[in-house]
């Protein structure tokens, strides 16, 4: 079963809506509000300093819209891009509902391509982990080769998976349900998912360009911020 690409998302879209593209079947809507403020915050207080533009990008906009607007309302012009054209159909209406109009929406499997022209901020969180690990260079390489000489970029790792019981066990159950499910039901979801040490964001920064101007460690992924390498 393939687990990367337009085929997944799309199926995950029209199978699950917007509360499984976002995080699964275990995805509860306040939840994911309050991470998104809690994002949002981190950037008004470690990202928006460096700032030297507004021009911004939102890599793995989904369905929602939400950081996309979250960025606009702090006066950012935001384009989204996703490899879905079903989450992009969703994500302008949604962009729309909340008054941004400013906004353009590009599918775009940022693999293998990027959007045209530049920007001073790239924003990236959720999707980062949904990239094969293989593709991760090439993806580090696509922000800097879209990012303005001055422009900020930030990026959300997933850490590996802690092997405590309580992981363990949840992961266990996880796995034993999405077997019933593709067994019984023919509907499973499973999608890429790649998991990054402080080590491995170090390297991938370097080969790509960056210098970490912050890398944030949370329970369960990094935070990091990072600027263009000096000329």
């Amino acid at each position: 079963m393939k687990t990367f690409g337009k085929d997944i998302w799309d199926k995950k879209m029209r199978e699950q809506g917007e509360l499984g593209v976002i995080a699964g079947i275990r995805a509860k809507k306040k939840q994911i509000s309050r991470d998104a403020n809690e994002i949002l915050g981190f950037f008004d207080k470690e990202v928006r300093p460096h700032l030297k533009g507004n021009k911004a990008v939102d890599i793995g906009v989904g369905p929602a819209s939400r950081f996309l607007i979250g960025l606009s309302k702090r006066g950012l012009i935001v384009d989204g891009v996703d490899i879905s054209s079903l989450i992009l159909d969703e994500a302008e209406k949604k962009a729309k509902l909340a008054g941004i109009t400013s906004s353009r929406f590009f599918s775009i499997d940022i693999t293998k391509e990027t959007p045209r022209g530049k920007y001073d901020f790239v924003f990236c969180f959720g999707t980062f982990g949904h990239f094969p690990g293989y593709t991760a260079l090439d993806v580090m390489r696509n922000f800097n080769k879209i990012l303005n000489k001055k422009g900020v970029c930030m990026i959300h790792f997933w850490k590996p998976r802690a092997l405590g019981l309580k992981e363990i066990i949840s992961t266990a159950v996880y796995d034993f349900m999405r077997f019933v499910k593709l067994k019984f039901f023919k509907k499973t979801y499973l999608v890429s998912c790649s998991f990054y040490t402080k080590e491995d964001i170090e390297e991938l920064c370097d080969r790509s360009g960056f210098s970490l101007i912050k890398l944030e460690d949370r329970p369960g992924y990094f935070l990091a911020v990072l600027s263009k390498k000096s000329q």
